[in-house]
């Protein structure tokens, strides 16, 4: 494969010294011919004196009758026959310098399989030289790709711009090769609201809207893209088929300027937005990205508030709880008596409780008098 590889190098090489050196081995040629104008003279004495020779012979044929019928003077036929007019130089023969070194190169790559380096020397050759004949080498390569869209695109302008270097023959050609590979391609017709978006196809953009004229693509599956800056993007995928003619549609939409909240509140709760009720228990809706003051109120109960942040195009939630406030009362229970009452209950109770832990175990019970009852004892206190 190296091998082949600087065989290859090697050919293109010279191939192109050979097309930039011939110019200058013409131009060598015609300055030699300048320099012997003494040869030129003898040579031009010598081809009269053979013109003269000849026209004798041909009296001589004449006046023998040997003159053979419908040659030139004949009286049986008039004039000669008229000449056949020359068709176009040939595209070899009329580029020059580079144009023709990236022609020469462009063959020497298609011939080698290498149609895409062909068809970009086909390409820079054209861009110097402007012959609208090698558009066909153009479409010649486009078509070893398999880019058929491009082939029709490329022998359109090769048939526009031909003009008089283009035989009927080229054109007969040009046209049936157009209706061969139409069978690949599809024709789709672009309508895009608002004008002014860029539509882009597999990723190539292909115009602004509207477009000047329908799109020809190849069959298959391409993928569209419109954009305009305000706007939300459409992308989308389309299976076209080849000869078929469709129409794509689309409407942008504008870009969105706000967000959405949701507020969860509880039962008969009121819920503001900025200072506005707008809802009671819960409520959801859009508002301009940015800042919001939120209020959530209910009787009996303390009142929330709160800013919240709306971005773009996002949904935010909040779950609002609100708290019970305390009960307060009126008259004696609203004053500070409950406390001094409440207070002076304990501390009797916290004096009994010390005498009973803090008594001594050692002291005697006190002794048993006798009363009315004689000597019975009292009952214990039962209650």
């Amino acid at each position: 494969m190296a091998f082949r590889g600087r065989v290859f190098r090697a050919a293109l090489s010279l191939a192109l010294c050979v097309q930039l050196a011939a110019p200058a081995l013409w131009a060598q040629g015609a300055a030699d011919e300048k320099k012997d104008p003494a040869a030129s003279k003898q040579d031009g004495d010598k081809a009269k004196g053979d013109k003269a020779k000849g026209d004798k012979k041909g009296s001589d044929k004449a006046a023998k009758g040997e003159a053979k019928p419908g040659a030139e003077g004949d009286p049986a036929t008039g004039e000669g026959e008229p000449e056949t007019p020359p068709g176009p130089v040939p595209l070899s023969e009329t580029l020059t310098g580079m144009a023709r070194a990236e022609y020469e190169a462009g063959r020497i790559l298609f011939n080698d399989g290498d149609y895409q380096g062909a068809r970009l020397k086909f390409e820079k050759s054209y861009s110097i030289s402007q012959d609208a004949r090698l558009w066909w080498n153009i479409a010649a390569a486009e078509k070893n790709l398999r880019n058929y869209a491009k082939v029709i695109i490329a022998l359109d302008k090769y048939l526009k711009d031909g003009g008089e270097l283009l035989t009927e023959q080229d054109r007969e050609d040009a046209k049936r090769l157009v209706e061969t590979v139409s069978t690949f391609v599809a024709t789709v017709e672009v309508s895009v609201q608002p004008a002014g978006a860029t539509v882009s196809v597999d990723n190539i953009e292909v115009g602004t809207a509207p477009l000047a004229e329908a799109l020809r693509l190849d069959q298959g599956d391409r993928v569209f893209l419109v954009r305009k800056a305000g706007f939300l993007d459409h992308k989308e995928t389309r299976r076209l088929g080849g000869g078929e003619s469709v129409k794509f549609v689309v409407s942008l939409k504008p870009e969105p300027t706000d967000g959405r909240v949701r507020i969860l509140a509880g039962a008969g709760d009121s819920i503001s937005i900025d200072g506005r009720v707008v809802g009671r228990g819960s409520w959801e809706g859009a508002l301009p990205a940015g800042v919001h003051t939120l209020s959530v109120t209910s009787p009996k109960k303390r009142p929330y508030q709160s800013e919240i942040v709306v971005q773009v195009g996002q949904t935010s939630t909040a779950r609002i709880a609100l708290e019970a406030e305390v009960e307060r009362r009126d008259g004696f229970w609203a004053g500070p008596w409950p406390w001094v009452v409440g207070g002076a209950v304990l501390a009797a109770g916290a004096g009994v409780g010390a005498y009973f832990a803090f008594r001594p175990e050692d002291e005697a019970a006190p002794p048993i008098v006798d009363g009315t009852l004689g000597n019975a004892q009292a009952p214990l206190l039962r209650f």
